[in-house]
C-alpha cells in the first residue's frame, strides 16, 4: 500500500469523475428522450406537475454529467486540480506555491514509501506525512501540522481517530482496534512532542 499512495488516489479520483460523468450524461439523455417521446401537448399541459420531477432529474443528470466529465478531464491534464493535490498544497502553505501537481504527489509519496503501516495497512505514517486510505474527509496531513488527536469510541469498542490541524480539519480513520489506535498515538507522540490528546 505504501508505493505511490497519493498518485494512486489522484488517479482513482480522476477516473471516477470521468466515469460518473460518462454515465450520468447518457442516462439523462435517455430519460429526456422517454419523456419527450410522449406528446408535447400531453407533456406540457396535462401532466406538467408530474413531469416536473422528470425535468429536474434530466437537468440534474445532464449538468452533473457534463460537470464531472469536464472536471475529470481537467484533472487528467492538470494534477494540481485534484483533491489530493489541493490538500497537499494546503498543508505545505507557502512552501508548495511553485510545485506542480506531479511534484507535490512525488514529494509526499517519497516520504510515505519509507513510512510505517498501521491499521491493517490503511494508515501510513512517514517522516513528515500521514496518509489514511478510505478516510472520512481529507486523507492527508503533514505531521508538523497535527495539533491534536481526537479519539471517539464506537458501540463495538472500536476507536476512530481524527488528526486535527490548526483549522480543526484532518483525516479521520475508520474503526481501529484499541491496540492499533494506541500504537498510532504513541508513534506520533514520539515524533511530535507537543501533541495534544
Amino acid at each position: 500500500m505504501r508505493k505511490q499512495v497519493c498518485a494512486t488516489y489522484a488517479k482513482r479520483e480522476t477516473i471516477q469523475s470521468i466515469l460518473i460523468g460518462l454515465l450520468s450524461l447518457p442516462i439523462g439523455i435517455f430519460i429526456a428522450s422517454l419523456v419527450i417521446s410522449t406528446s408535447i401537448l400531453d407533456f406540457f399541459i396535462l401532466h406538467f406537475a408530474q413531469n416536473l420531477a422528470y425535468i429536474f432529474v434530466i437537468l440534474f443528470l445532464s449538468f452533473s454529467g457534463v460537470y464531472l466529465l469536464l472536471s475529470g478531464l481537467r484533472k487528467l491534464f492538470a494534477l494540481e486540480t485534484t483533491d489530493i493535490c489541493r490538500f497537499i498544497h494546503a498543508e505545505l502553505k507557502s512552501e508548495g506555491v511553485s510545485l506542480t501537481g506531479k511534484e507535490m504527489l512525488s514529494l509526499v509519496d517519497n516520504d510515505l514509501e519509507k513510512g510505517i503501516l498501521f491499521g491493517e495497512e490503511k494508515i501510513v505514517i512517514g517522516q513528515e506525512w500521514l496518509f489514511v486510505q478510505n478516510a472520512w474527509g481529507k486523507p492527508i496531513i503533514r505531521l508538523n501540522n497535527i495539533c491534536k488527536i481526537k479519539e471517539s469510541k464506537t458501540k463495538n469498542d472500536k476507536i476512530i481517530l481524527k488528526f486535527i490541524n490548526q483549522q480543526g480539519v484532518g483525516p479521520v480513520t475508520r474503526e481501529l482496534s484499541t491496540t492499533e489506535a494506541g500504537a498510532i498515538k504513541s508513534h506520533l507522540q514520539r515524533n511530535i512532542p507537543d501533541l495534544m490528546f
